[in-house]
């Protein structure tokens, strides 16, 4: 770890980048920052770690999907009523289903 603070918002990283050179660190050297979804944290990393990728880990992305789908279902229902009351079976994992 190179660097911890409790808050989540585009100055933390701005905070970390000040340290980071305070301590040499060169920031067009970044070529990778993993880090949480946040919005204001991938805001922060872009501007001055413009080589850096940002990968995201799995479970986030199998969340956003999940969310996307249920919202793709949840208005799919209200076109189509038939549709009312049935499970997302699509978003369990087949070997939890009961028959």
């Amino acid at each position: 770890m190179l660097f911890a603070t409790p808050s989540k918002d585009a100055a933390t990283v701005t905070r970390f980048v000040a340290d980071f050179q305070a301590h040499h660190g060169d920031p067009a050297a970044v070529t990778t920052s993993p880090l949480d979804m946040s919005p204001a944290f991938i805001k922060g990393v872009t501007t001055p770690f413009p080589a850096a990728t940002i990968p995201f880990a799995k479970c986030h992305g199998m969340k956003l999907l999940g969310d996307a789908v249920e919202a793709v279902l949840r208005e799919e229902r209200k076109v189509r009523p038939a549709l009312a009351g049935t499970p997302s079976l699509g978003l369990k994992n087949p070997r939890d289903r009961k028959p």
